[in-house]
C-alpha cells in the first residue's frame, strides 16, 4: 500500500518533471519534502496549496488515489516507467531519516530573475527571505 503523502509527491514528480533527468525529479520531490518539514504539513497540504503546482487543478475533485490509478491505467512504455520511478523517488525522499541536503523550496520551468540551481529545464530556488 502506498501512502497518501507518497502518492501526492509521486504524482507531483511525474506531472512536473517526468521528462527530466532523475536527479531533477529527486529535487522536485525534495521541494515537497522541504516544505512539509518547514511548515509541519502533509504532502497533500503542501501540494494543494493554492497556485503552487500546475497539475493540481487538473484533479477536478478526484482523489489522489483515483488520479494515480487513472495515470497508471493510461501510462504506456516510458510513461509507465516514469510513474513507477516517481513512486520510488517519493518513497525514498519521504523516509523519516532522509535529509535533502539543500534548502530548495521552489522550482519553475521558466528562468526567473533569480534561481539557485538549474537542473534539466527546471530552475530551483531557496526559500525567499
Amino acid at each position: 500500500m502506498v501512502s497518501i503523502d507518497t502518492l501526492y509527491t509521486a504524482v507531483t514528480v511525474y506531472k512536473e518533471a517526468r521528462s527530466e533527468p532523475r536527479q531533477c525529479q529527486v529535487l522536485v520531490a525534495e521541494v515537497v519534502r522541504n516544505r512539509m518539514d518547514d511548515r509541519s504539513k502533509t504532502a497533500k497540504q503542501v501540494v494543494k496549496e493554492r497556485g503552487q503546482f500546475s497539475w493540481v487543478p487538473l484533479l477536478n475533485g478526484r482523489t489522489i488515489e483515483s488520479e494515480y490509478k487513472r495515470l497508471k491505467l493510461k501510462a504506456k512504455n516510458d510513461d509507465a516507467k516514469a510513474l513507477s520511478n516517481a513512486v520510488l523517488i517519493a518513497q525514498k525522499v519521504l523516509k523519516p531519516n532522509y535529509d535533502t541536503g539543500n534548502n530548495l523550496f521552489y522550482f519553475h520551468s521558466r528562468k526567473g530573475k533569480s534561481y539557485d540551481v538549474k537542473c534539466g529545464k527546471l530552475y530551483f530556488s531557496h526559500r525567499h527571505k
